[in-house]
């Protein structure tokens, strides 16, 4: 699956939107979701298991971190690195 980076940033923003936002409530590409308090542990499992489903990749145990899965510009990155490695 070739998705350049714009794409992948629409899809985990509309995941995160659609999962963990209320109508309302919007949030920066670079904001952490753990202190906007948009995300907690559990939402974390849940985001990671949609990147491993949607974009059919397995993340390492070592990019398993805060860094790369605190924003939507963090998650995006971390995506765009394992697809251009060849995860999977």
């Amino acid at each position: 699956m070739r998705m350049n980076k714009e794409s992948i940033k629409e899809k985990v923003r509309a995941y995160v939107k659609q999962n963990f936002l209320l109508e309302s409530e919007l949030i920066d590409d670079k904001e952490s979701f753990t202190q906007a308090g948009v995300v907690d542990s559990i939402g974390i499992i849940e985001l990671v298991d949609f990147i491993c489903r949607e974009f059919n990749v397995d993340i390492p145990e070592e990019l398993l971190s805060p860094d790369n899965l605190d924003s939507i510009e963090s998650v995006t990155n971390l995506i765009t690195k394992l697809l251009k490695n060849g995860n999977k």
